[in-house]
């Protein structure tokens, strides 16, 4: 198993920080990787609560929380990989209140476990531990954009306002719970 972990102090305090994150199926608002994203289950928050996400360019992953402390930290395992070259991942994230309230420690933590055996291996030494990194510290700067402006983050970061945001999945049969995106209507359509 390969462990790739980031911490970042988020200009925000730890209860925003931490309302984002628990709202498990709305990771697309800052994720600058997910295309969309929505609750699996009825739980939309703390353990069991699961979401499928898919991905700009392609791909689907489905996660589940399997570790909670409300307020404090989630650990998410991936239930189904797609086709993300892994036979496990296992994600957690904590978050810590620092000294002046306004800003928040958080730490992303993933361990994962190559397909491929001694390749998938050495594949994780020399590119997929530094591209996780480099997703976790994309999630991280997301979400501090977001939070800072109120806007999603879109495709390589960029940000957008909710109503650019292309509605969910929810009349994908497999989405479970379905879309629980909040988007608003256009306000240049009026």
């Amino acid at each position: 198993m390969h462990e790739v972990t980031v911490t970042r102090e988020v200009d925000a305090p730890v209860d925003r920080v931490w309302a984002a994150f628990d709202d498990f199926g709305g990771v697309y608002r800052f994720h600058p990787g997910v295309e969309r994203s929505f609750a699996t289950t009825e739980a939309t928050s703390g353990l069991g609560a699961g979401r499928q996400c898919d991905f700009y360019g392609g791909g689907t992953i489905r996660e589940e929380v399997i570790g909670y402390e409300p307020g404090r930290s989630m650990r998410v395992e991936f239930v189904d990989t797609g086709p993300f070259p892994m036979t496990r991942n296992v994600a957690e994230i904590a978050v810590q209140p620092l000294d002046d309230g306004d800003r928040t420690a958080v730490t992303m933590r993933s361990r994962f476990t190559p397909k491929y055996g001694p390749v998938g291996w050495l594949m994780a030494q020399l590119v997929l531990k530094r591209r996780f990194r480099s997703v976790l510290a994309g999630v991280l700067d997301g979400l501090e954009r977001h939070l800072q402006t109120g806007r999603y983050v879109g495709e390589d970061g960029r940000l957008v306002e909710p109503y650019e945001v292309t509605p969910g999945a929810a009349a994908d049969a497999d989405a479970g719970a379905g879309d629980d995106r909040d988007v608003e209507a256009d306000p240049s359509a009026a």
